[in-house]
């Protein structure tokens, strides 16, 4: 399927979806609708992100973008848009524009019965969005990622509710050094609420089907879930599972045969596949607490999850994620911030030798000039360590930027 056609149909799901989903003026009941423009400028001492041959350069950044709420009774809508224009100061070739695109819509069908549509749209490089997805740095290009799908649930009792979902996801990138790929996630689920409403039980089997031209990967596994709030200012949200996953990879070997046709010898590319199967765990853990100038949320999360890097090393990738979150309030206008990450990346199959480590931190300092209007200091070292490498193991970068806000809320 060409990047056009896929264009295509992500776009026409989406409009599916806001015809569909989207209430008529009298039924409304809150809308919400905020234009935003960020206004950037930073400086990043590597903007290639490689080990060697460091290059640093200004850069800045003009984003556009809009938040759309809508709810009713009957109806909820969630969407949001923007596009970064980035331009470098010494590296023209790295000037280009992200875009990102989301919507998430509800409909309740019965008073049992609700519908939901999702759609998402990103377009940015492999130092972006799949860096903080994957804590592995690669090779710098154009990277695509569409991901529609639904969930149909119902309302067995007051406190139980079931239902199932679908996603499809495509990646595309611009380089050939990269292996597109598609990705599929089929989930049922069971919620059981107790405890006056303050627990919340979840059972989750899912099935993922990941597919590229070099391997296809089945991932199956069962979570179980339990959100918990000790009080109004702290609250748990912790899933626990296994998974079963089995690795097809695909390879080419030259082999020497003879044509009749011609009466001679030629070499023919043969097509060999070879199977990897195994048991793993699964594991998302967040803590969250809030004090009245301060708030702190602590995490875990280890998942599978699919890398597409240089060659033919499209894979299954275990990714261990231990992060963390806080804010304290100066003033009334002053606001500090941290933010931190760990990841340890492995492959998942007997097929890969990844196994990286990468670190990001980014303290911030937020200033609030009026109630539509701030600004925000950033500074951010991030980290990979490569122990698969002898010589020059590691690689990092150092950037700072300034960016001031401009919010412009409308209710009615």
């Amino acid at each position: 399927m060409t990047n056009r056609r896929i264009h295509r149909v992500a776009f026409g799901f989406w409009l599916l979806l806001m015809v569909l989903l989207m209430p008529w003026k009298t039924a409304a009941e809150q809308i919400t609708l905020i234009p935003l423009v960020d206004v950037t400028g930073g400086y990043d001492d590597n903007v290639y992100y490689t080990r060697t041959d460091r290059e640093a350069d200004y850069v800045a950044t003009v984003k556009p973008g809009f938040i759309l709420d809508y709810d009713s009774e009957l109806f909820n809508i969630r969407s949001r848009g923007s596009v970064d224009f980035l331009r470098y100061l010494h590296n023209s070739t790295l000037n280009r524009e992200n875009y990102y695109a989301y919507f998430d819509g509800g409909v309740n069908l019965t008073e049992r019965w609700n519908l939901r549509g999702n759609f998402s749209f990103i377009n940015d490089t492999t130092l972006d969005s799949q860096l903080q997805e994957t804590g592995i740095v690669t090779f710098r290009t154009d990277r695509k990622r569409y991901d529609g799908g639904g969930q149909l649930s119902y309302q067995l009792t007051d406190v139980s509710n079931t239902g199932l979902g679908y996603n499809h996801q495509s990646t595309r990138y611009g380089s050939v050094m990269y292996e597109n790929y598609d990705y599929d996630y089929g989930r049922l689920f069971w919620d059981y609420r107790f405890n006056d409403g303050l627990d919340l039980f979840t059972v989750l089997p899912y099935f993922g089907y990941w597919r590229s031209n070099v391997s296809t990967v089945k991932n199956s596994g069962l979570s179980f879930g339990l959100s918990h709030r000790f009080s109004e200012t702290l609250t748990l949200d912790a899933f626990l599972g296994a998974r079963y996953t089995q690795t097809e990879r695909i390879y080419t070997k030259p082999t020497i045969v003879f044509d009749p046709g011609t009466g001679s010898f030629r070499v023919q590319n043969q097509e060999l596949k070879a199977t990897d199967s195994n048991w793993g765990g699964t594991a998302n853990i967040e803590l969250k607490k809030m004090w009245t100038l301060s708030s702190v949320t602590l995490g875990y999360n280890h998942d599978l999850t699919y890398s597409s890097s240089i060659g033919d090393d499209a894979e299954p990738v275990n990714v261990d994620r231990i992060f963390c979150s806080v804010t304290y309030r100066l003033t009334s206008r002053f606001k500090l911030g941290f933010s931190g990450s760990f990841y340890i990346s492995e492959s998942a199959s007997t097929f890969g030798n990844r196994d990286t480590r990468y670190m990001e931190l980014a303290p911030s300092l937020d200033y609030e000039i009026t109630r539509n209007y701030a600004l925000r200091l950033v500074y951010n070292y991030s980290r990979q360590f490569n122990k698969r490498l002898d010589t020059d193991p590691d690689q990092d970068r150092n950037r700072v930027w300034l960016t001031f806000t401009w919010r412009f809320p409308m209710e009615w």
